[in-house]
Formats: C-alpha cells, sequence, structure tokens
C-alpha cells in the first residue's frame, strides 16, 4: 500500500510523467501489486486493468484495450447519461481511428482506388496508375491523423466525465490503466501495443 500510494502520488504531482515502468525478475510479485494497485484505485478513480498476454491472440491491440477501458470504467461510474455518451463517442472514434494502426487496411483503400496493389508499385518509375496510389495514401494519411487526433479528444472529454463523477478536484488524473504481463507477450504484438500507447494515449 505505501509503495502504491507513494507511486500514484509521484505520478498524480509529475507534470511531465504519464507512463512509469515497473520491471522485475519473474516471480517477484509484479502482477500481484499491479492488480492490488488497481482495485486500490477504484476507490478514487476510474482504473482499468489490461492483462496483455490474454488479448495477444488479437490482431490489433488497440481495439483489445479500448473494449477493456469501455468494460471496466462503464462498470465503475454509472450509467449516467453524460457518462454514457462519452463511452459512446469514444468507441466510435476509436473505431474510426484504428484504422491508422491498420497498413493493411490502407493497402486495401489503395488497391480498391487506384487499382494497384502496393506490393507490386514500382516507386522508382511510377507510372500514372503508382501515383495515384500515391496520392490516395497522402489524403488518407491527412485523414488518418484526424481521427487519431479525435479519439484523443473523446478520451480526454471521457476523463473529465469520469472526474466528475468521482468529485475529484482540477488536474488530478482521473482514469488509470495498468498493463500487465506486456513481458509474455509474442514480441511483435508487445511492440505494436507500446505503439499504440504512444500513438494513442500520449
Amino acid at each position: 500500500r505505501e509503495a502504491a500510494e507513494a507511486l500514484t502520488n509521484f505520478l498524480d504531482n509529475g507534470n511531465d510523467i504519464d507512463v512509469l515502468n515497473i520491471n522485475s525478475p519473474w516471480g517477484t510479485g509484479k502482477s500481484f501489486f499491479i492488480q492490488h494497485w488497481h482495485k486500490h484505485m477504484q476507490g478514487t478513480r476510474g482504473s482499468v486493468y489490461f492483462n496483455a498476454w490474454k488479448n495477444d491472440h488479437f490482431s490489433d491491440p488497440f481495439i483489445s484495450i479500448v473494449a477493456t477501458i469501455n468494460d471496466q470504467l462503464s462498470k465503475q461510474v454509472g450509467k449516467g447519461e453524460a457518462v454514457k455518451k462519452q463511452f459512446s463517442a469514444m468507441v466510435s472514434s476509436a473505431a474510426k481511428a484504428s484504422r491508422a494502426a491498420a497498413p493493411s487496411l490502407i493497402k486495401a483503400f489503395v488497391k480498391g482506388v487506384a487499382k494497384v496493389d502496393l506490393d507490386d508499385v514500382d516507386f522508382d518509375s511510377l507510372s500514372d496508375a503508382s501515383e495515384k496510389a500515391v496520392e490516395a495514401l497522402i489524403e488518407e494519411h491527412g485523414t488518418r491523423l484526424e481521427e487519431v487526433e479525435a479519439f484523443r479528444k473523446s478520451l480526454e472529454k471521457l476523463s473529465k466525465a469520469v472526474a466528475k463523477q468521482k468529485e475529484l478536484t482540477e488536474g488530478t488524473p482521473a482514469i488509470y490503466i495498468f498493463i500487465d504481463e506486456l513481458d509474455r507477450c509474442r514480441p511483435t504484438y508487445a511492440i505494436e501495443l507500446l505503439e499504440r500507447v504512444k500513438h494513442f494515449f500520449d
């Protein structure tokens, strides 16, 4: 408890600190500590526990973590209309933003619009078809950035709704997200999850 409260205070008061990594050899109690810290935080904040290892069979970690946030937070903060509206907005924006984390969808988009498979495009000698593919990618890139930003804003609004529900003072972090078992995941999934956290959650 003392360690958890000290780390909570450290994160709450560290203006430039949003992520904390707990690293220790196997069997020393990391998961025990995180799970109990998570339960302790539910008394005063919105708290989400995400077991990365149990979710690494899904192709996109972003969808898994958003689903977990939606499921756990909605149970903690009740069913008020204002909060329900923010949950709905977050899920909707996450669905759009997920395209930014899926290059295969962009390839399919370009193939459909420009009738070109990017695997077959020769970028050293661009033809008219490959130029259309590049133009489509550039246009889609701007849209994807907007969708990522929209998700961030929806998460910020949800955080404010949770803060109001929990009666937190202004500036106090309203939501804690605990990601556990990262070291047991497939290496590619672990890297992708870290990338999603970096790009989508500031």
